[in-house]
């Protein structure tokens, strides 16, 4: 599944998608960051859908998604990417 993250904190995140997703699947996720992070261009981590609507467009999905089992390096650089891009106060 590809699509493209709308939002973002440190326990999940909405993603926008053409793909209908079923609530309670899990997925390991792949995020490319906006920024190189201590010499990493991405993160990866385990996450459920936790629900499923369709978009104003009805060729897309928003998906929310809960980060589960988050890696402490992972979690911290996702944490680093959303303070340098001021996602968090």
């Amino acid at each position: 599944m590809m699509g493209r993250v709308v939002d973002i904190t440190a326990d999940g995140m909405m993603l926008v998608t053409n793909q209908e997703v079923t609530p309670g699947r899990q997925f390991q996720i792949r995020i490319t960051l906006p920024v190189m992070v201590h010499h990493r261009s991405d993160v990866s981590l385990e996450a459920r859908a936790v629900w499923c609507n369709q978009d104003t467009n009805p060729s897309f999905y928003k998906v929310g998604f809960k980060f589960l089992n988050m890696p402490g390096e992972e979690g911290f650089l996702l944490e680093d990417v959303m303070h340098r891009l001021n996602l968090v106060g």
